[in-house]
């Protein structure tokens, strides 16, 4: 019996249903058609916010609710199109009866259709925007929105407490500017490049041309020797070994050194050696025509103390010079 029963039910369950909604739509268009005769656009419209809503509303709870919001949203929907049609039965009902006048119910039906679609619009725009994309879209361009107006509050609030310093760093700059612009005394004023004498430069690879005398703990005995005015021996190069010329600040500027020479280093190029810097004497003579003609007449003497490598000596090193 169950087993033929069960698909009976499902029959007459559907037939029980579509004809409750068809009673129910006739009357609610009997009841337009008494307030409203003649108008098919507002018999049309109440049947579309009241009976057809509540049908569409209730297949979208159904099937097509995809997030908690939206089943709120659906349920809504529902409940508005359902009270207007019950509310559309009961004043066809009452027409019939003769408890309601049907031309005193325009005005007040007009305005529930007014509510009934403002209703309608707010929930199916609530609906689709509670759909999960569109709802996570939302939230995260709310939370990007937050993040900027802190960001911009957090920067007001620099700029106000700096302000008195970046409104100083402007106002020096464009003091600065016209001064500038007017050529006033204290300024500097661009100006075309002037030619350099080479004879006063000194090329330098990163050795330093200021003078230097050894410390205690890198050679005691100098250090003694130079603090009690007496002459070095042993371990300074011997005479002649080193010479050196001094430019117009007082800095060496290495003409040669046979002891950089013998250790396979650099031995005739200007920057100064720490035999240089460490030499104590006189230097050659004082920088007047520049590095290049103080070594093309430097005599060189020879490692046994004989003899020169320059053709045509200037002048000779100087025999008490010492590292």
């Amino acid at each position: 019996m169950k087993k033929l029963i069960g698909p009976f039910a499902k029959v007459f369950g559907g037939l029980f249903a579509v004809g409750v909604f068809v009673i129910i739509i006739s009357l609610s268009y009997s009841a337009l058609g008494r307030v409203f005769p003649g108008s098919l656009f507002d018999q049309a419209a109440g049947l579309l916010l009241f009976d057809i809503s509540a049908l569409v509303w209730f297949m979208q709870f159904v099937g097509g609710s995809r997030s908690v919001s939206q089943y709120v949203y659906s349920g809504l929907g529902f409940l508005l199109g359902l009270l207007g049609s019950i509310g559309l039965v009961g004043i066809e009902v009452g027409i019939s009866s003769g408890m309601l006048i049907a031309e005193e119910m325009t005005k007040p039906l007009s305005y529930i259709f007014i509510g009934a679609a403002v209703g309608h619009l707010m929930v199916l725009y609530a609906f689709h925007g509670s759909e999960p994309a569109i709802s996570a879209e939302i939230s995260l361009g709310v939370e990007k929105a937050k993040v900027h107006d802190e960001g911009m509050r957090q920067a007001e609030e620099m700029l106000k407490r700096d302000m008195a310093q970046l409104g100083r760093e402007i106002s020096l700059r464009l003091v600065d500017d016209v001064k500038r612009d007017l050529r006033l005394p204290g300024q500097v004023i661009d100006l075309p490049a002037l030619p350099m004498d080479d004879s006063l430069h000194v090329p330098s690879n990163g050795y330093s041309t200021q003078e230097q005398a050894a410390s205690f703990f890198e050679n005691p005995k100098e250090w003694i020797s130079q603090r009690l005015g007496k002459k070095q021996s042993g371990k300074t190069p011997e005479d002649g070994e080193v010479a050196w010329v001094e430019d117009l600040n007082g800095n060496r500027v290495r003409v040669y050194c046979l002891k950089c020479m013998r250790a396979g280093k650099e031995w005739r190029t200007p920057e100064p050696c720490q035999h240089v810097q460490n030499a104590i004497g006189e230097p050659m003579r004082p920088m007047s025509t520049g590095y290049a003609s103080t070594v093309a007449g430097a005599s060189i003497p020879d490692e046994a103390g004989g003899g020169s490598t320059a053709t045509e000596p200037a002048s000779k090193p100087n025999t008490e010079s010492a590292s």
